[in-house]
């Protein structure tokens, strides 16, 4: 995982603590090695942020 990665996912947990009082989850999918995830959840960009629930 890069430096930049890191940084990033650390914003998002903080923003995530600030306006979501902690009640979120996050996934990392590293589609080098998730290929199958990847397809699963139609990523074809990067980066992607997914919201799962509530749609």
């Amino acid at each position: 995982m890069s430096f930049r990665s890191a940084v990033a996912i650390e914003n998002f947990h903080a923003i995530g603590e600030k306006y979501l009082s902690g009640n979120f989850s996050l996934q990392i999918i590293d589609i080098s090695i998730e290929k199958e995830r990847a397809i699963e959840y139609q990523i074809v960009v990067i980066p992607t942020l997914i919201r799962v629930n509530p749609s």
